[in-house]
């Protein structure tokens, strides 16, 4: 999932990135419908997708009209026709499919396995470790050495090493908290809402671009950043109306207590505490 984001990610502009993304909400939505038995998706949920991605639409719109949909490749020209839109897009797929794929597996592994946060963090991790060092020594072997000699022998950086160890501390705590957050998310809702969390969490990003940073603000992006918004209120209010309208799945209706038998007692049980069978339901 990682490796194919970022391989479509360096052939493809993030605003066309961010379209496919939103899409994969849908996908996620009816494949746990049809794959874990999931809630059904309700018309408004719909809408509510449909808003995501035209947000994203709108805020791209700019760059995807002025022919920006595909970045030049890396080991060509640098104009962007030199990348091949069949391959860009075929990362792109597979990329919604892994995201797909991770959600729906993830959810079903915490439900029948019944792993807590902790768990899931530990062996999600534990199973991360071989694959990142293997990649590690086949690729960025040269990389590392080189930054273990920048920072340990050359004066002029020898006193960077602790604002870089530093660095690394914070970055490894973010990701716990990163990784426990989404194991949490994934346990106590479903994978379509999670998705739907994944896409609105870009949204403050986007908002602190605009206002802190020299992200330029434009019609479509304020209009984009809104859309999406609305569109989270949308799709919490269909899963409310979802809630409401139907109990939870494996439950059955309980009666009230004035409804229900009162229980039966046997004559020595009544004469050992004293009381009638009446009474001890009145107490209680």
């Amino acid at each position: 999932m990682i490796y194919t984001g970022a391989r479509a990610l360096s052939l493809l502009s993030i605003p066309l990135f961010t379209i496919f993304k939103n899409i994969t909400i849908i996908l996620i939505a009816y494949s746990e419908r049809i794959v874990l038995h999931g809630s059904r998706v309700t018309p408004l949920m719909l809408a509510a997708f449909g808003m995501m991605v035209a947000s994203s639409l709108i805020a791209g719109w700019s760059d995807l009209a002025s022919g920006g949909a595909l970045k030049p490749s890396p080991t060509s020209s640098s104009s962007p026709s030199s990348t091949s839109p069949l391959v860009a897009y075929a990362w792109m797929s597979l990329n919604c499919l892994t995201t797909a794929t991770f959600a729906l597996l993830m959810k079903r592994k915490i439900r029948s396995v019944g792993f807590k946060e902790f768990d899931t963090v530990f062996y999600n991790n534990l199973l991360s470790i071989p694959i990142l060092l293997l990649a590690s020594l086949l690729t960025e072997r040269d990389a590392t050495a080189a930054t273990w000699r920048q920072y340990t022998r050359d004066p002029a950086h020898q006193g960077e090493a602790w604002g870089l160890l530093v660095g690394i501390v914070v970055s490894g705590v973010s990701s716990f908290g990163i990784s426990y957050s989404t194991a949490w998310c994934m346990r106590v809702t479903s994978s379509t809402t999670y998705s739907m969390v994944g896409a609105l969490n870009k949204l403050p990003i986007a908002v602190a671009g605009m206002l802190f940073f020299d992200d330029k603000v434009t019609f479509g992006g304020v209009c984009g950043v809104l859309i999406a918004f609305l569109a989270g209120i949308v799709y919490s209010h269909a899963k409310n109306m979802q809630n409401s309208s139907s109990p939870p799945t494996g439950t059955t209706d309980v009666k009230a207590s004035s409804l229900l038998p009162m229980p039966v007692m046997t004559h020595t049980e009544r004469v050992r505490t004293g009381v009638s069978a009446y009474d001890k339901v009145a107490d209680a």
